[in-house]
């Protein structure tokens, strides 16, 4: 096969709607224990955290250290720490696997590449 301006694009199509739903195998689930077992067993590496003011905060390398939640938060000058008390904490989530999404994102992914290919093969094809 050939590749011409066509087919060119259409390979770099495939690739931009992979890199697009790769994310597509996780989900952000909240966590079902509270900050205070984290003490005994260790957090995930990077958490979600919603504050009792509706805030949404990220917390990179969390901890729990007496009654405060301690990690690294995205700032301008990239991570700096942070701490919150564990009582203005109304959930935590971490990102998680989920099967559904897979299943989806695999069916969905066969069926593009299925049609990509049809294409491919009705624009290459040369009867003659």
């Amino acid at each position: 096969m050939k590749l011409d301006g066509r087919n060119g694009s259409a390979i770099v199509c495939l690739l931009v709607v992979a890199m697009i739903v790769s994310p597509g195998c996780s989900s952000w689930k909240a966590l079902r224990s509270s900050p205070e077992a984290h003490e005994v067993a260790p957090m995930p590496k990077h958490v979600h955290v919603l504050l009792a003011n509706g805030r949404w905060i990220e917390v990179f390398s969390p901890r729990v250290e007496g009654d405060s939640l301690v990690g690294m938060c995205p700032s301008d000058s990239g991570r700096t720490r942070c701490a919150f008390a564990v009582r203005d904490l109304l959930s935590i989530e971490s990102k998680q696997f989920s099967a559904g999404r897979t299943l989806l994102l695999v069916g969905g992914v066969l069926v593009f590449v299925g049609a990509a290919g049809l294409l491919l093969f009705a624009l290459t094809y040369d009867p003659s």
